[in-house]
């Protein structure tokens, strides 16, 4: 079929029409002039890829990965990053009005400095091949590993790491090993922490192939090698980040937010924004510490709650280093403590950074329940952030703030910070 593309849908497919039916075409740009073959039809859609690009768009530009269209990792590199500011504000006004039914001021997307080379860490899963292994991103088919020797929203394709890496795994011993993956994280601009995870059990030789790895690639600084059952390191095993003075140290194994210079914008918004008379704050999916810290610095009492054992371990470090004695942490499921620290701490403000999933019902009920005076709402989802807000409004919470942040530049993922206030409260 011929076809002009309307829009770009929420997941990055460029909309076409056949016969009035709605066709979703991946790696499209709006007001492309394709010749599209449609791959599977269904009673009110379907799906094509492009066959030809017959006047291409005039926000069509030329993808730098060579990988574009097979890894799934991105969506939007060919097309011109303004654009893709614009596309991921509408994932968001949309979303909030068809989804969350709320009409409510939404800022600009706050656009990357970094659009390039950003990302924090990566990880590849290994499939054997040979004797040893090759590593890769999962393809667009969601089953096929892409085997890839540069990223470039993870480093400079000059830089050789990728290359080295697996000039290494294929000549390694696999020991039958099926399933096992690694986790590359930026120890520094130019050297890099390896945490390998293998199921069921390490490979036999398991001290030889860390070491060797360590030594055979120059910019490794660290490498850690895990199994269900056991752990080993070698080297460095932590990086760390400073904001406003304040060291902040992760770890391979938990979470840290992806984009150096957009997740500290985040944070710096959160210190600006929160009610000055807000003098208890409650931190839920607070990883290693960021917001609870910088907050503490601000002379607020801080409780931290995360499930993630070693980002607890992480924000307690972080805390005694940085010398900050008004945040406390816990690792405790939010779901199965939340009632009791409300009771208990009875927070002014609670910051919520919940995963894709978006607030449990189970925690979202006993918010709603409790009704803070304030809310701060992290989202890295537009759709389950709409339905929440959705059930937050209806309950008269008024939304201040709701400001998009590009993350993940290259990508549909877009991070959205939204204050809520409860309605007619003035002692915010």
């Amino acid at each position: 079929m011929k076809g002009k593309i309307s829009r770009i849908a929420f997941g990055g497919s460029g909309i076409a029409k056949n016969d009035g039916l709605v066709i979703f075409v991946p790696f499209a740009a709006p007001e492309d002039n394709l010749t599209i073959e449609i791959t599977k039809q269904k009673k009110t859609h379907g799906f094509g890829k492009i066959l030809s690009i017959d006047e291409p768009s005039p926000y069509r530009i030329k993808p730098i990965c060579p990988y574009f269209g097979e890894c799934g990792g991105c969506q939007f590199q060919h097309l011109e990053y303004s654009k893709q500011l614009e596309i991921k504000y509408l994932f968001v006004k949309e979303a909030l009005e068809r989804i969350g039914k709320i009409s409510c001021e939404v800022s600009p997307v706050v656009p990357a400095e970094k659009a390039w080379a950003y990302r924090r860490h990566i990880t590849l899963h290994l499939t054997p091949f040979e004797r040893g292994f090759q590593a890769g991103y999962v393809g667009i088919d969601h089953v096929s590993p892409l085997v890839v020797k540069s990223c470039d929203i993870f480093i400079d394709s000059k830089q050789p790491l990728l290359i080295e890496l697996q000039s290494y795994l294929k000549e390694c011993n696999n020991n039958g090993i099926n399933e096992a993956h690694v986790r590359i994280l930026k120890a520094s601009e130019h050297t890099f922490l390896l945490a390998f995870t293998f199921f069921p059990a390490l490979p036999e030789n398991y001290s030889s192939f860390c070491k060797n790895l360590h030594q055979k690639i120059p910019s490794c600084v660290g490498v850690v090698i895990k199994s269900p059952r056991e752990v080993h390191s070698y080297g460095q095993t932590t990086a760390s980040f400073t904001i406003d003075d304040i060291k902040f140290t992760y770890s391979p194994y938990g979470f840290v937010q992806n984009h150096p210079q957009q997740s500290a914008n985040i944070y710096h918004e959160i210190v600006k924004i929160i009610s000055p008379n807000s003098k208890k704050v409650l931190d839920l999916y607070c990883g290693i510490g960021v917001s609870s810290l910088l907050l503490a610095r601000t002379g607020r009492e801080i409780l931290g709650i995360d499930s993630n054992k070693d980002c607890i371990y992480l924000a307690e470090r972080n805390a005694q280093e940085n010398g900050i004695q008004k945040a406390v942490f816990t690792a405790e499921k939010v779901e199965k403590s939340l009632e009791k620290h409300l009771k208990e701490f009875a927070p002014d403000t609670i910051i919520v950074n919940p995963p894709r999933i978006g607030i449990s019902k189970e925690v979202l009920d006993i918010l709603l329940e409790y009704k803070p005076k304030e809310i701060l709402y992290t989202s890295c989802n537009p759709t389950t952030l709409a339905r929440d807000l959705h059930r937050l409004c209806d309950v008269g919470y008024q939304i201040a703030l709701c400001k998009p942040y590009d993350m993940f530049p290259q990508t549909t993922h877009v991070e959205t910070l939204v204050q809520l206030k409860r309605g007619n409260d003035t002692t915010l």
